[in-house]
């Protein structure tokens, strides 16, 4: 798809007018409409009544397009992730058309500059197209030339490369997510980040099978156990010659790609079909970088995937086992289905040990309790700095996928003592689920490094999409840490 700001033909195609709730035009671009085309636009206004955002109508015109698109609503404050949402529903609203071009007269948001009104319809009518239809045979819309209009000069070259730098990052999240476990394990995952980084001059570095064990990272090793595909740590790096970070920004995920809780199993009721989503986190940080890569930034991230996938077997470890993570910590399984905190442990002490990162974000489909706190429309985090967390958080709510901060207190440190081991994997109680599990990472993590936790069960998938957001994997958070790693 071309996508061009303000170009000199500027009536030749199908274009989408801004309405506001008094039912005159929002338009930030000084183009004159001419009279005939405002005249139908504003007869047609009573039609327009009739619905709550998008609809369509001919012009008739001869020097014209036959086909336009209004957008009615409430008025467009400076909430951007309605008007994200918006231009997803134009796009959905489009694609059962057969239109080729398309113009946008962009509206003023209070509040907003030109580019931040056009990064965000980009990412919303962008996002919108994407199916996953790797099995499927789907026709769709294909838009080749889309002109947004505003009232300005700059050419916003840059805002459009990284928009859709950015979205693309996103929609391959979303693939590896959508994947089924049929079709990505721990080794064709393994497969599959060697072709990421081979094709965007990334470095790679493997730690797989007995290898974890004989360094010492027994948690993640023993993850695996039960299944015919060994554990791997993968550490995926953007590093410039130059980087303006003196210190690697870290960014660590869990990478299950299938969890049916081990000896633990899980019940069958709606949930183990949904666990080819427990890999969530690892490829929600391998696609940041991605696009961070994509947009050029110079500075120095590291993306670490600890790759698992957690089975019933033979060899399956077991409830009352006691491991070693690589900081010599000793952990005593209490259930086998708190695996992704066994992944994360080695992987947070692996990146302290070894890179001195500058802050670290820890992100994973850890616990069911991040549902009963704060339900699937908000992250809970939780970090070692307080001012740190705020300010993610802050972030968050204006990027558009909220966080809200948890408290990490020591108290709770109390419910995963072991008795006969350091730390205990697991409370044997109902209560604290997401902050219990965050205070059993913090033992994993230097006190001298920034680090936050992102509990993103709940999020990784959802069962009825949104415009910009379709049916199935959400890549939530991908874009809140690529736009925090650029402004950071």
């Amino acid at each position: 798809m071309i996508i061009n700001v303000n170009p000199k033909n500027k009536f030749s195609t199908s274009s989408v007018f801004f309405l506001n709730s008094d039912f005159k035009l929002n338009m930030s671009s000084d183009i004159d409409i001419p009279d005939e085309l405002f005249n139908i636009i504003d007869s047609k206004i009573r039609d327009i009544i009739r619905y709550p955002k998008v609809t369509s109508f001919n012009t008739n015109l001869k020097d014209f397009d036959s086909f336009f698109t209004a957008v009615l609503g409430v008025d467009i404050s400076d909430d951007l992730d309605i008007f994200r949402e918006l231009a997803g529903d134009i796009f959905l609203h489009l694609s059962n058309q057969k239109n080729k071009s398309l113009n946008v007269y962009l509206p003023i948001l209070k509040n907003r500059t030109n580019e931040e009104v056009i990064k965000t319809f980009l990412e919303g009518f962008l996002l919108a197209d994407y199916r996953y239809d790797k099995f499927l045979k789907v026709d769709v819309l294909k838009i080749e030339n889309l002109n947004l209009f505003v009232k300005s000069d700059d050419k916003f070259g840059d805002t459009i490369n990284k928009t859709v730098a950015l979205v693309d990052s996103i929609k391959y999240c979303r693939d590896l997510i959508n994947t089924p476990p049929s079709h990505l394990n721990p080794t064709s995952y393994l497969e599959e980040i060697k072709i990421l980084a081979n094709e965007n001059q990334l470095s790679l570095k493997i730690i797989s099978g007995k290898e974890l064990y004989e360094q010492g990272m027994e948690c993640l090793y023993s993850v695996s156990t039960g299944s015919i595909h060994k554990s791997s740590l993968l550490i995926l790096e953007n590093k410039p010659t130059k980087p303006s970070n003196k210190k690697p920004i870290c960014l660590i995920g869990k990478g299950v790609t299938f969890d049916s809780g081990g000896i633990n199993i899980k019940r069958s009721d709606e949930i183990l079909e949904k666990m080819k989503y427990d890999m969530a986190g690892s490829a929600v940080v391998a696609s940041t970088v991605l696009a961070l890569k994509k947009m050029n930034v110079n500075k120095h991230i590291i993306a670490v995937l600890g790759l698992a996938e957690n089975m019933v077997g033979a060899n399956a470890y077991k409830p009352g086992d006691i491991l070693k993570a690589y900081n010599g910590k000793t952990v005593e399984i209490i259930n086998t289905d708190a695996e992704g905190r066994l992944a994360l442990a080695d992987a947070l002490s692996y990146v302290c040990k070894n890179y001195d990162p500058e802050f670290i974000f820890d992100i994973a489909t850890l616990t069911g309790a991040a549902v009963t706190a704060l339900g699937y429309d908000i992250v809970p985090i939780l970090g070692n700095n307080l001012a740190f967390v705020k300010s993610i958080s802050d972030f968050s709510y204006e990027v558009g996928e909220k966080c809200w901060p948890l408290p990490l207190d020591k108290i709770y440190l109390k419910y995963i003592k072991g008795d006969i081991s350091d730390l205990k994997n697991v409370h044997e109680g109902m209560n604290a689920g997401v902050i219990t599990a965050a205070i059993f990472l913090n033992e994993f993590v230097d006190s001298k490094v920034k680090w936050v936790h992102f509990d993103i069960a709940g999020k990784e998938f959802i069962k009825k999409g949104k415009s910009y957001q379709p049916k199935g994997a959400t890549a939530s958070l991908v874009r809140l840490f690529t736009e925090f790693i650029l402004q950071y």
